[in-house]
């Protein structure tokens, strides 16, 4: 068994101020969540290996008032010491309600951490996403950092606004969205992601896998992938936007910078300012229910090395992000010690 194989990643230390909830239940998800937007300390929920499905219409959901850092984090063992290396916690919508709703109006500065969760079957029909929305909109800063999840087969089908198939997120400092894959959304207007307004700071939207995601009204507003909006600097770099009914990337930022991402359509209100190394090829998946590259992809190695803020030390299935001379385009990075890029003793969902 490799370095790869099933072997446990040792937590870190939680700060001294923070309250960590171990969950495994869907009734304690909801209980850590509600527990953690009226806490003034840190919080953390380590959500254990399983699925857990919302009883809510709202889904697993908070209104993020109170002053704090929060961070979700899935695949871990029982108890919570321990997670499993590129595994993931399942938050199953069953085709009736939303993933996970995260609202809020703190007037602290903060950060929300949200990684390793599967959001699948989530179904909204009102301005939230079918998946995941994290919107605390805040009056002074509020980070966010959506990292190595994946979000299938959800939907949102409200008649105006569409509010994002998988992903909708807001975030009034810095926004990060990376590793994180987006396969088989629906939306009207924003099928796979809509990420938007984040005042004048700055988004990175590194090493995503956007494909097989749709947009239903096809208009020069819609994004069957993903759709930018905001007035920050925006930096889009190693991404896979790729067999998308309907546009693949559509922009209403300006100053968007776009480097070494496969990408077939670009539309919407901006040009980017910055377009640099970017390609429009066939991804050579494994297939399609398996979005990492085959060996003979053109994506592998053909990454931008220097994004800002530098790349992530991990990728979706938590193995090294740099494994040859450069990075790969996408969500995953190839496993060279096998000819298909697929270690058949480890089978996370991909």
């Amino acid at each position: 068994m490799t370095w790869l194989g099933a072997c446990a990643a040792l937590a870190g230390a939680a700060p001294a101020s923070a309250l960590v909830h171990c969950v495994d239940t869907a009734a304690e998800l909801q209980s850590a969540l509600t527990a953690a937007a009226a806490s003034n300390a840190d919080d953390t929920i380590r959500v254990v290996m399983g699925v857990y499905a919302p009883t809510s219409v709202d889904g697993f959901h908070a209104e993020l008032d109170a002053p704090g850092d929060l961070d979700i984090s899935g695949g871990w063992y029982p108890g919570c010491i321990a997670r499993l290396r590129g595994a993931r916690s399942t938050i199953d919508g069953q085709g009736s309600r939303p993933g996970m709703v995260l609202l809020g109006t703190s007037t602290s500065d903060g950060h929300l951490s949200i990684s390793h969760l599967n959001f699948v079957n989530g179904l909204s029909d009102g301005i939230h996403a079918g998946g995941l929305t994290a919107n605390p909109y805040v009056a002074v800063r509020l980070d966010v950092t959506i990292d190595a999840n994946r979000f299938a087969g959800n939907e949102a089908v409200d008649s105006v606004n569409g509010g994002g198939g998988g992903l909708r997120t807001v975030a009034d400092g810095t926004l990060v969205v990376s590793n994180n894959v987006f396969v088989d959304n629906y939306a009207r207007n924003w099928g796979g992601a809509a990420l938007l307004h984040c005042q004048g700071l700055l988004a990175r939207i590194v090493g995503n896998t956007v494909t097989g995601n749709e947009a239903s009204t096809g208009s020069a507003t819609s994004a069957a992938g993903v759709r930018i909006g905001g007035d920050c600097l925006v930096e889009v770099a190693n991404n896979i936007l790729w067999g998308n009914t309907g546009l693949d990337l559509a922009l209403y930022a300006e100053g968007v910078r776009l480097y070494h991402n496969d990408l077939a359509d670009i539309g919407g209100a901006e040009a980017p300012a910055t377009s640099i190394g970017n390609v429009q090829v066939d991804p050579q998946f494994v297939s399609t229910a398996n979005l990492r590259l085959q060996r003979t992809s053109p994506l592998i190695d053909a990454g931008y090395d220097t994004p800002i803020d530098g790349l992530t030390a991990f990728d979706a299935d938590g193995g090294p992000r740099v494994a040859g001379p450069h990075v790969d385009i996408g969500a995953y990075e190839l496993d060279r010690l096998f000819s298909d890029g697929f270690d058949p003793q480890f089978s996370p969902a991909s």
